[in-house]
């Protein structure tokens, strides 16, 4: 008797457990729904030319195990993976940099304009 309650109680941490996982799925999605609207249409560009270019980077990585002699992927291809990764670096850290330097010099401004506000 005591073992089957026991699986009994399993069960129901198990569902308590999954629903949680939803609740907390579908706040993290609405989470990223709500920073993806905020994206302007520069940055969505940015980003996918970012995914688009990794994705054929790791391609021409995999397709370079077939090309004979298989197993070993030339150092051309090397090479290209190193600048794809490159470009996508600079395209991602480009955005990045300059985000950080319109925050920087808005609150500057702010401060600027709250000196003069006070004298």
């Amino acid at each position: 008797m005591k073992p089957a309650r026991f699986y009994v109680v399993l069960r129901y941490a198990r569902d308590y457990y999954e629903f949680c996982s939803v609740i907390n799925a579908h706040i993290k999605m609405k989470h990223l729904k709500q920073e993806f609207d905020k994206l302007t249409l520069k940055e969505v560009i940015i980003y996918a030319m970012a995914i688009i270019t990794m994705a054929s980077g790791i391609s021409l990585l995999f397709i370079g195990l077939f090309i004979p002699p298989e197993g070993e992927i030339h150092q051309s291809v090397l090479t290209a993976f190193g600048l794809i990764s490159i470009f996508v670096a600079s395209l991602l850290g480009i955005s990045i940099h300059y985000e950080n330097q319109l925050e920087k010099f808005k609150s500057n401004i702010q401060e600027r304009l709250d000196s003069m506000t006070q004298q």
